[in-house]
């Protein structure tokens, strides 16, 4: 996600917005190119639009734009360390 106006206090609310989606398993800061990723694993593209929708809802003055990656099929097993 490429996010504006990124204050310390709206990046632990995007975060903890992030973490109590269901389908959200990761959450990463990046440094460069985008200001945020997250990985989510959904079981169809609606699922996926409408939590972007809803993370739009939330943050309007904040996400200006993002890009996505999806993968229609993923065989590995996932074992991500928890934020606290």
């Amino acid at each position: 996600m490429h996010l504006d106006f990124l204050t310390e206090e709206k990046e632990k609310k995007i975060i903890a917005f992030l973490k109590n989606q269901k389908p959200v398993i990761s959450v990463t800061k990046t440094i460069g190119y985008c200001d945020f990723e997250f990985r989510a694993i959904v079981k169809d593209i609606h699922e996926f639009y409408t939590l972007m929708e809803d993370l739009r809802k939330q943050f309007p003055d904040m996400i200006k734009d993002y890009e996505s990656i999806l993968y229609y099929k993923f065989h590995q097993n996932l074992n991500y360390f928890p934020f606290d």
